[in-house]
């Protein structure tokens, strides 16, 4: 099911919705939902993430600032040797 919603843009982004929806085939509507549900998706993504990291950090399980460098240094020294 449905419903109807109504929003004010600028011109200029009925006129990008308009072009993508011409490349895709589809209508203004249809790009419009995509936008939607890809905008709502990336959000809960980041949420749930930020959610967890933020329990991590209450939990203790962090590192300091020389940890995380010294992880990295050693993956870029393996990559390095990868490489070669």
């Amino acid at each position: 099911m449905s419903t109807l919603v109504s929003v004010r843009t600028e011109e200029g982004t009925i006129e990008k919705l308009d072009r993508i929806a011409g490349i895709l085939e589809r209508n203004r509507n249809w790009v419009i939902n995509q936008a939607i549900d890809n905008y709502l998706e990336m959000h809960a993504w980041q949420l749930e993430h930020i959610k967890q990291g933020i329990a991590d950090s209450d939990a203790g399980r962090t590192f300091t600032t020389n940890q995380v460098r010294a992880r990295l240094a050693k993956r870029h020294i393996s990559r390095t040797r990868k490489k070669a």
